[in-house]
Protein backbone atom coordinates (compact mmCIF):
# COMPACT_ATOMS: atom_id res chain seq x y z
CA UNK A 1 0.00 0.00 0.00
CA UNK A 2 1.27 3.48 -0.82
CA UNK A 3 1.25 5.71 2.22
CA UNK A 4 1.03 9.42 1.52
CA UNK A 5 2.07 10.48 5.04
CA UNK A 6 5.80 10.00 5.56
CA UNK A 7 6.78 7.21 7.94
CA UNK A 8 8.20 8.32 11.24
CA UNK A 9 11.94 7.77 11.76
CA UNK A 10 13.96 8.25 14.93
CA UNK A 11 17.52 9.32 15.69
CA UNK A 12 18.48 5.63 15.90
CA UNK A 13 17.49 5.28 12.22
CA UNK A 14 19.96 8.00 11.27
CA UNK A 15 22.61 6.41 13.49
CA UNK A 16 22.06 3.07 11.75
CA UNK A 17 22.46 4.80 8.43
CA UNK A 18 25.82 6.24 9.55
CA UNK A 19 26.89 2.74 10.67
CA UNK A 20 26.56 1.53 7.08
CA UNK A 21 29.43 3.71 5.86
CA UNK A 22 31.13 4.71 9.12
CA UNK A 23 34.54 5.37 7.54
CA UNK A 24 33.32 8.16 5.26
CA UNK A 25 31.43 9.84 8.06
CA UNK A 26 34.28 9.42 10.56
CA UNK A 27 36.92 10.83 8.16
CA UNK A 28 34.67 13.77 7.34
CA UNK A 29 33.79 14.47 10.96
CA UNK A 30 37.36 14.10 12.29
CA UNK A 31 38.97 16.16 9.50
CA UNK A 32 36.39 18.93 9.97
CA UNK A 33 36.67 19.00 13.76
CA UNK A 34 40.48 18.75 13.96
CA UNK A 35 41.08 21.38 11.26
CA UNK A 36 38.76 23.84 13.05
CA UNK A 37 40.56 23.24 16.37
CA UNK A 38 43.99 23.64 14.71
CA UNK A 39 42.87 26.78 12.85
CA UNK A 40 41.62 28.51 16.02
CA UNK A 41 44.61 27.32 18.08
CA UNK A 42 46.98 28.76 15.48
CA UNK A 43 45.01 32.03 15.44
CA UNK A 44 45.34 32.33 19.23
CA UNK A 45 49.01 31.25 19.26
CA UNK A 46 50.05 33.68 16.53
CA UNK A 47 48.11 36.49 18.15
CA UNK A 48 50.00 36.00 21.40
CA UNK A 49 53.36 35.60 19.61
CA UNK A 50 52.96 38.65 17.44
CA UNK A 51 53.73 42.03 19.01
CA UNK A 52 50.69 44.28 19.25
CA UNK A 53 51.32 46.41 16.17
CA UNK A 54 48.69 47.58 13.67
CA UNK A 55 48.44 45.53 10.47
CA UNK A 56 49.02 47.78 7.48
CA UNK A 57 49.32 47.78 3.71
CA UNK A 58 52.89 49.12 3.46
CA UNK A 59 52.98 49.71 -0.32
CA UNK A 60 49.69 51.61 -0.35
CA UNK A 61 50.67 53.95 2.52
CA UNK A 62 54.17 54.44 1.08
CA UNK A 63 52.85 55.40 -2.38
CA UNK A 64 49.73 57.41 -1.39
CA UNK A 65 50.62 58.66 2.09
CA UNK A 66 51.39 62.19 3.29
CA UNK A 67 54.91 62.86 4.64
CA UNK A 68 55.10 64.00 8.29
CA UNK A 69 57.59 64.05 11.11
CA UNK A 70 57.14 62.01 14.29
CA UNK A 71 58.92 61.68 17.61
CA UNK A 72 60.29 58.30 18.84
CA UNK A 73 58.71 57.42 22.22
CA UNK A 74 60.09 53.89 22.75
CA UNK A 75 62.05 51.04 21.14
CA UNK A 76 61.46 47.38 21.86
CA UNK A 77 63.64 44.52 20.55
CA UNK A 78 61.63 41.32 19.98
CA UNK A 79 63.91 38.80 21.75
CA UNK A 80 61.64 35.80 21.06
CA UNK A 81 61.56 36.38 17.29
CA UNK A 82 64.32 35.73 14.78
CA UNK A 83 63.72 36.56 11.12
CA UNK A 84 66.62 35.68 8.78
CA UNK A 85 69.06 36.04 11.67
CA UNK A 86 67.66 39.44 12.72
CA UNK A 87 65.66 40.25 15.85
CA UNK A 88 62.91 42.67 14.73
CA UNK A 89 62.36 45.91 16.59
CA UNK A 90 59.11 47.72 17.40
CA UNK A 91 59.51 51.49 17.00
CA UNK A 92 56.93 53.46 19.01
CA UNK A 93 56.30 57.05 17.92
CA UNK A 94 53.83 59.92 18.17
CA UNK A 95 52.76 62.50 15.61
CA UNK A 96 50.13 65.18 15.20
CA UNK A 97 47.34 64.78 12.66
CA UNK A 98 44.67 67.52 12.30
CA UNK A 99 45.69 68.86 15.70
CA UNK A 100 45.26 65.44 17.31
CA UNK A 101 48.15 63.56 18.96
CA UNK A 102 48.42 60.01 17.63
CA UNK A 103 50.53 57.18 19.07
CA UNK A 104 51.57 54.37 16.76
CA UNK A 105 54.07 51.52 16.46
CA UNK A 106 55.91 49.85 13.61
CA UNK A 107 57.54 46.42 13.47
CA UNK A 108 60.71 46.46 11.40
CA UNK A 109 63.47 44.02 10.43
CA UNK A 110 65.80 46.99 9.69
CA UNK A 111 67.28 46.38 13.15
CA UNK A 112 70.48 48.40 12.58
CA UNK A 113 68.55 51.54 11.60
CA UNK A 114 66.05 51.08 14.42
CA UNK A 115 68.70 50.43 17.07
CA UNK A 116 70.55 53.59 15.99
CA UNK A 117 67.50 55.63 17.08
CA UNK A 118 67.09 57.13 20.54
CA UNK A 119 63.93 58.10 22.42
CA UNK A 120 63.03 61.68 21.49
CA UNK A 121 64.56 61.48 17.98
CA UNK A 122 62.60 62.93 15.09
CA UNK A 123 61.82 60.55 12.23
CA UNK A 124 60.09 60.89 8.85
CA UNK A 125 56.84 58.95 8.45
CA UNK A 126 54.03 58.73 5.92
CA UNK A 127 50.37 58.66 6.94
CA UNK A 128 47.32 57.49 5.01
CA UNK A 129 43.75 56.99 6.26
CA UNK A 130 44.82 56.85 9.90
CA UNK A 131 47.70 54.39 9.34
CA UNK A 132 51.39 55.22 9.11
CA UNK A 133 54.75 53.74 8.03
CA UNK A 134 58.41 54.62 8.43
CA UNK A 135 59.78 54.80 4.85
CA UNK A 136 63.22 53.27 4.39
CA UNK A 137 62.61 50.80 7.21
CA UNK A 138 61.61 47.28 6.21
CA UNK A 139 58.14 46.51 7.52
CA UNK A 140 57.58 43.03 8.95
CA UNK A 141 54.21 41.29 9.00
CA UNK A 142 53.82 37.76 10.32
CA UNK A 143 53.05 35.40 7.37
CA UNK A 144 50.05 34.00 9.23
CA UNK A 145 48.02 33.46 6.03
CA UNK A 146 50.48 30.78 4.86
CA UNK A 147 50.01 28.73 8.04
CA UNK A 148 46.24 29.15 7.88
CA UNK A 149 46.11 27.48 4.47
CA UNK A 150 47.00 24.01 5.84
CA UNK A 151 44.04 23.52 8.23
CA UNK A 152 41.76 25.15 5.63
CA UNK A 153 42.76 22.50 3.10
CA UNK A 154 41.89 19.74 5.60
CA UNK A 155 38.65 21.55 6.41
CA UNK A 156 37.67 21.52 2.72
CA UNK A 157 38.49 17.79 2.49
CA UNK A 158 36.60 17.02 5.70
CA UNK A 159 33.53 18.93 4.56
CA UNK A 160 33.62 17.12 1.22
CA UNK A 161 33.58 13.70 2.93
CA UNK A 162 30.99 14.86 5.45
CA UNK A 163 28.64 16.30 2.82
CA UNK A 164 28.89 13.17 0.68
CA UNK A 165 28.18 11.03 3.74
CA UNK A 166 25.22 13.22 4.74
CA UNK A 167 23.92 13.06 1.16
CA UNK A 168 23.97 9.24 1.33
CA UNK A 169 22.24 9.30 4.73
CA UNK A 170 19.51 11.69 3.55
CA UNK A 171 18.96 9.57 0.42
CA UNK A 172 18.42 6.51 2.61
CA UNK A 173 16.24 8.20 5.25
CA UNK A 174 14.11 9.69 2.47
CA UNK A 175 13.62 6.18 1.09
CA UNK A 176 12.56 4.89 4.53
CA UNK A 177 10.10 7.77 4.96
CA UNK A 178 8.57 7.94 1.48
CA UNK A 179 9.48 4.65 -0.25
CA UNK A 180 6.71 2.60 -1.84
CA UNK A 181 6.36 -0.82 -0.16
CA UNK A 182 7.10 -3.43 -2.84
CA UNK A 183 8.12 -7.06 -3.21
CA UNK A 184 11.62 -8.19 -4.12
CA UNK A 185 13.21 -11.61 -4.59
CA UNK A 186 16.49 -12.47 -2.86
CA UNK A 187 19.35 -13.24 -5.26
CA UNK A 188 22.06 -13.75 -2.64
CA UNK A 189 22.90 -13.26 1.06
CA UNK A 190 26.49 -12.45 2.01
CA UNK A 191 27.53 -12.28 5.67
CA UNK A 192 29.81 -9.34 6.57
CA UNK A 193 32.30 -9.98 9.35
CA UNK A 194 32.93 -7.28 11.93
CA UNK A 195 36.09 -5.25 12.36
CA UNK A 196 38.51 -6.68 14.92
CA UNK A 197 36.20 -8.54 17.29
CA UNK A 198 33.69 -5.73 17.83
CA UNK A 199 30.07 -6.02 16.74
CA UNK A 200 30.45 -2.80 14.79
CA UNK A 201 29.82 -3.37 11.10
CA UNK A 202 28.55 -6.93 11.63
CA UNK A 203 25.68 -7.88 9.32
CA UNK A 204 24.76 -9.11 5.87
CA UNK A 205 24.58 -7.82 2.31
CA UNK A 206 21.28 -8.72 0.68
CA UNK A 207 21.16 -8.69 -3.12
CA UNK A 208 17.66 -8.78 -4.59
CA UNK A 209 15.75 -8.23 -7.82
CA UNK A 210 12.42 -6.48 -8.30
CA UNK A 211 10.15 -5.15 -10.99
CA UNK A 212 9.49 -1.45 -11.51
CA UNK A 213 5.96 -0.17 -12.20
CA UNK A 214 6.77 -0.19 -15.92
CA UNK A 215 7.70 -3.89 -15.73
CA UNK A 216 11.46 -3.37 -15.99
CA UNK A 217 13.59 -5.84 -13.98
CA UNK A 218 15.91 -4.14 -11.51
CA UNK A 219 18.49 -5.24 -8.92
CA UNK A 220 19.59 -3.74 -5.63
CA UNK A 221 21.87 -4.47 -2.67
CA UNK A 222 21.20 -3.49 0.93
CA UNK A 223 23.24 -3.89 4.07
CA UNK A 224 21.44 -5.02 7.22
CA UNK A 225 22.68 -5.56 10.76
CA UNK A 226 19.75 -7.95 11.32
CA UNK A 227 21.67 -11.28 11.40
CA UNK A 228 18.46 -13.33 11.79
CA UNK A 229 17.94 -12.84 8.04
CA UNK A 230 20.76 -15.35 7.37
CA UNK A 231 18.76 -18.09 9.13
CA UNK A 232 15.24 -17.02 8.05
CA UNK A 233 15.85 -16.29 4.36
CA UNK A 234 17.58 -17.88 1.39
CA UNK A 235 18.06 -17.11 -2.31
CA UNK A 236 14.73 -17.19 -4.17
CA UNK A 237 12.68 -16.09 -1.13
CA UNK A 238 10.49 -12.97 -1.33
CA UNK A 239 11.57 -9.90 0.66
CA UNK A 240 9.87 -6.60 1.53
CA UNK A 241 11.57 -3.60 -0.08
CA UNK A 242 11.05 0.16 -0.38
CA UNK A 243 11.24 1.69 -3.86
CA UNK A 244 11.65 5.43 -4.31
CA UNK A 245 8.53 6.97 -5.94
CA UNK A 246 10.78 9.55 -7.66
CA UNK A 247 13.40 7.16 -9.01
CA UNK A 248 12.58 3.45 -9.14
CA UNK A 249 16.25 2.52 -9.51
CA UNK A 250 16.65 3.64 -5.91
CA UNK A 251 15.57 0.94 -3.44
CA UNK A 252 16.42 -0.78 -0.16
CA UNK A 253 15.16 -3.70 1.93
CA UNK A 254 12.73 -2.73 4.69
CA UNK A 255 14.73 -2.72 7.95
CA UNK A 256 12.76 -4.95 10.34
CA UNK A 257 14.09 -3.44 13.57
CA UNK A 258 13.35 0.11 12.42
CA UNK A 259 9.85 -0.87 11.27
CA UNK A 260 9.05 -2.34 14.69
CA UNK A 261 10.74 0.46 16.63
CA UNK A 262 8.91 3.19 14.72
CA UNK A 263 5.51 1.41 14.35
CA UNK A 264 5.36 1.30 10.56
CA UNK A 265 2.73 -1.50 10.68
CA UNK A 266 4.27 -3.52 7.86
CA UNK A 267 3.36 -7.17 7.34
CA UNK A 268 6.67 -8.63 6.19
CA UNK A 269 7.03 -11.11 3.34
Amino acid sequence: SMSTTPRKIGFSTILNSIKKSPVLFAIGFIFTLVSLIVYFSLSVAFKSLQPNVPSINYDQIDSQGVAKTAKVTNLEVQRDMLISGVRPVVVFYEYTDNGKKINSSYLTTSAEKANALKIGDEINIKTYKGSSVIPGMEHYAFPFHHFKKIPLLFLALGLLFLLYSLYQISKETSLLKHGKLSKGEIVSLTPKTSTRGSNFGLGAYVSYKYETSSGKSNTGTSFTDDLAILQEKKAGDPISIFVSPNNEDNSCIVPKKEAERNDWNISFL
